[in-house]
């Protein structure tokens, strides 16, 4: 399964060719044997038919200067080139067919059968028939053309020479870019005409972005063609050991060549990505600058769950008032502080997206410690014992005695009554 390195709307051509070499990292057992088939196939058709060498197919007289040719080694280099090449080619193209079978395979995770590679394949060779046909059909209207105009008119002929020249390479140029995905849209589903119309709506608008990654690409494959070349240089230097040199030619090709077309892959979907944002959601947006986009790391403002933890309260610190219990959180924040609310953010769905994508970074929030309940202070209550009771006031002192020798003073009398007696 591709993992990709960014959000696919967002890669770029360096995260591209990065997704390429891992994912052909990981999908060896699928693509090696296609590659080792070709190889020793090829090994097999030089040792067979050998390699043959130019200047033995005529002699020049050195005194007369004619030169005469050996129709029977001339009749046999044609024969052999030609079946050669076509057995070679054959093996060749249903190799790609399992590169892009592969490819499309790990952008859908789904396995690799033999009737998806050899039904896609088959229809991707019409498509292939059906666009060389129409290119040959131009070329060929293109040069009746300019002939019969440059025999009219040698002037004009020569200047629509050059406009063809200047004008019609381009134009090609741009025709291939638009139309460089139809072979993956076929083994992705498509139908031969539909796979032409995918690739063009792909291609909308991103003809610069898919030349930087079509050049990129054609750097790497000239490089193992390079190496493959100077790891061969050395066997043919001996006699008898040019079909090892055309194995190891052969082996770094193919090497190219699946490299190629996983990169293609990468381009497919991020460009599926930019015109579907529904396949892997809205874009992830930047969380500071330097740290990149990242994606699930930082859930983008404004979507999601867990959200955005209000700031500065933390995470999962306090929630903010003025919900749950008891209040108002205070602002410095009481550690494990709980509300009520769920004692851990739920873990987000994994992606959904065909193929789906990682940075390397966990694919979900860490569920933060569990926090402990907040107990509110215990309210004031008397002790359990009463106070003991208050003491006793103290008696007064008796007022003091009369003096001695004088009579006590005699008791007050009440004052006779004014009202008459009862009964009078």
């Amino acid at each position: 399964m591709f993992a990709f390195s960014n959000h696919p709307a967002l890669i770029t051509v360096t995260q591209g060719i990065q997704d390429a070499f891992s994912f052909l990292g990981t999908t060896w057992k699928k693509w090696l044997p296609a590659a080792i088939a070709v190889a020793v196939f090829s090994m097999i058709v030089t040792a067979i038919l050998g390699r043959a060498v130019t200047t033995d197919l005529y002699y020049q007289d050195p005194y007369t200067g004619d030169v005469f040719w050996n129709n029977d080694l001339l009749r046999r280099y044609i024969v052999a080139s030609v079946a050669g090449g076509l057995a070679t080619g054959l093996v060749t193209v249903i190799a790609s067919w399992v590169f892009n079978a592969t490819a499309i395979a790990g952008l859908r995770n789904r396995p690799v059968t033999l009737d998806t590679v050899i039904g896609r394949g088959a229809l991707s060779f019409v498509a292939s028939l059906l666009l060389g046909l129409v290119v040959a059909g131009i070329a060929i209207v293109s040069i009746i053309v300019l002939v019969v105009v440059s025999v009219a008119a040698h002037a004009l002929g020569a200047l629509l020479i050059l406009a063809a020249v200047f004008v019609g390479i381009p134009v090609l140029i741009y025709v291939d870019i638009r139309l460089i995905f139809v072979t993956l849209a076929i083994f992705d589903g498509f139908g031969v005409i539909d796979a032409f119309h995918e690739s063009w709506r792909l291609s909308k608008s991103a003809v610069l972005r898919m030349f930087g990654w079509g050049f990129m690409a054609a750097l790497i494959v000239l490089g193992f063609e390079i190496l493959g070349g100077i790891f061969a240089a050395v066997f043919s230097a001996a006699s008898g050991t040019e079909p090892v040199a055309t194995f190891i030619t052969s082996f770094f090709s193919m090497i190219a060549t699946v490299l190629g077309v996983y990169m293609m892959a990468v381009l497919y979907e991020s460009q599926r990505a930019r015109l579907d944002p529904n396949l892997y959601g809205p874009l992830p947006m930047q969380v500071a600058p330097g740290y990149g986009y990242g994606y699930p790391p930082t859930p983008p403002m404004g979507y999601g769950y867990p959200g955005n933890p209000p700031s500065p309260y933390g995470y999962p610190g306090n929630p903010p008032s003025p919900y749950g219990y008891p209040g108002n959180a205070p602002s410095t924040g009481i550690p494990g502080w709980n509300s009520g609310a769920p004692t851990a953010w739920p873990t987000p769905p994994a992606p959904t997206a065909p193929g789906g994508w990682n940075s390397g970074a966990p694919t979900a929030w860490p569920t933060p410690p569990a926090p402990t309940q907040w107990t509110p202070p215990a309210q004031w209550a008397p002790p359990a014992q009463p106070p003991a009771a208050w003491p006793a006031p103290p008696t007064p002192p008796a007022p003091p005695s009369a003096p001695t020798g004088q009579p006590d003073a005699p008791a007050p009398q009440p004052p006779a009554s004014t009202e008459p007696p009862a009964g009078s």
